[in-house]
């Protein structure tokens, strides 16, 4: 009698739909330079709970080539009315070249962060992400997540 066949492999978990709720999300990173004052950017995007939004942004600089700033984003409603939201930020920058002294040698031209981070919010606080220093020069860079609730 030949042997029984292997019992099927289980389902696959059933993807949570999520609420029929939106989240606008907003990034707000703020580049020290040293003493310079810092420059802040601020992107956003609404994303439905459970779902994932994508931002897309690219510069090309001479002599560099692309500086994108990427975010991809899931933001999940949880009880109490919190945000768990994970996120993926690419943000990189040219460092300033004066043009009349030239580059020397040994000067850094871009720097990159990348950040995976996931964490619980509540709706409407922003939260400090992620801290980042250039590994070289005298950079520190801040990202601040809000995720907000739209009702």
């Amino acid at each position: 009698m030949p042997p029984p066949p292997p019992p099927a492999p289980p389902a696959p978990a059933a993807r949570r739909a999520g609420q029929p709720v939106n989240v606008k999300i907003e990034f707000t990173i703020t580049d020290q330079r040293g003493g310079s004052p810092a420059s802040k950017r601020t992107v956003s995007v609404v994303v439905a709970d459970a779902q994932t939004g994508q931002i897309r942004s690219q510069s090309e600089v001479a002599g560099i080539g692309g500086i994108p700033l990427n975010v991809d984003t899931t933001p999940e409603l949880i009880a109490d009315g919190k945000i768990r939201l994970g996120f993926s930020l690419q943000y990189d920058w040219a460092a300033p070249v004066d043009a009349k002294e030239g580059t020397p040698r040994g000067t850094v031209m871009k720097t990159a962060m990348h950040d995976s981070v996931s964490l619980i919010l509540e709706s409407g606080k922003p939260m400090v992400a992620a801290q980042s220093a250039d590994p070289i020069g005298d950079r520190q860079v801040t990202v601040e997540v809000k995720a907000t609730v739209l009702r």
